[in-house]
């Protein structure tokens, strides 16, 4: 059985067919799902899913791309606030699994020459690392042009207790071995399956097994599946079938036993 470490089932895109969805990846294999909040306006929906179905789990967080959906600034983090009273009432849950998606974005506009927009990424990133250290919960890590601060930041925490997913890995073969020296994981999905990703395919060829987890970070990816050729259809967490097969080609190691291991990974890592 597999694990989606990575889907975003509560976003409108499956608004009228999320159940067919989940049908179908179960159908395909898939026993549990890890859906990560990106904003304080969606959390109660996303509680509300997990209660409608066992195999759903769920990680709440504020996500760097959208800041301008979490009322803060350097002097106020109202949805800060929001996050840990929703951490606080909710942590016995067995359904609450993570603090995510956070992290650092770089790349995008706002942020990529701005260092004030950085500065405040950097302040809600290190907001709920701090919260990762309250409620003793592993995060979901979002790092694009930004690996090496991300990682920085949790060395500086010099707490050997944290512990989470850098989610779409995409770094370098150093980093992938900083990240895994601080008990971290790397997350992949559907990009591995494009002929053109060598470089995310030796990464996959050299990362130990005991560190992979997989992901389709549905629906993301334009809204269409990343899954290498099926460029035209809906990604869905359905396609960590095809991501669990790449793996297992690039390192020659049987479905059964990628599967196998992947999803002990989640289940160490998540509680599940």
């Amino acid at each position: 059985m597999l694990i989606d470490s990575h889907c975003h089932l509560d976003f409108e895109d499956f608004a009228h067919d999320r159940d067919e969805v989940l049908k179908a990846a179960q159908i395909n294999g898939v026993s549990a799902f890890i859906i990560p909040a990106v904003c304080a306006a969606n959390f109660d929906k996303i509680i509300r899913l997990a209660q409608l179905d066992s195999s759903l789990y769920y990680a709440l967080g504020l996500h760097p791309c959208f800041m301008d959906q979490h009322q803060l600034d350097f002097n106020h983090l109202d949805h800060v606030d929001t996050l840990d009273k929703f951490l606080e009432h909710n942590i016995n849950s067995k359904s609450l699994v993570a603090i995510g998606e956070c992290g650092l974005d770089f790349f995008i506009n706002e942020a990529a020459h701005n260092l004030e927009a950085q500065e405040l990424q950097l302040l809600l990133f290190k907001a709920q690392l701090k919260l990762a250290q309250k409620y003793k919960l592993p995060l979901i890590i979002h790092a694009r042009k930004a690996l090496d601060r991300i990682i920085y930041e949790i060395k500086k925490c010099k707490d050997p207790s944290l512990k989470g997913v850098i989610h779409s890995f995409s770094g370098s073969m150093v980093q992938m071995e900083q990240v895994i020296a601080l008990g971290f994981y790397c997350s992949f999905g559907g990009p591995i399956t494009y002929p053109r990703s060598t470089k995310l395919q030796q990464l996959v060829k050299n990362i130990p097994l005991d560190k992979i987890l997989l992901e389709s970070d549905s629906p993301d990816q334009l809204n269409y599946s990343p899954i290498y050729p099926r460029q035209d259809t809906r990604n869905t967490p359905s396609s960590i079938v095809q991501v669990c097969q790449t793996i297992a080609a690039i390192k020659e190691i049987p479905f059964k036993d990628i599967a196998a291991q992947t999803s002990f990974n989640a289940r160490c890592l998540f509680g599940i």
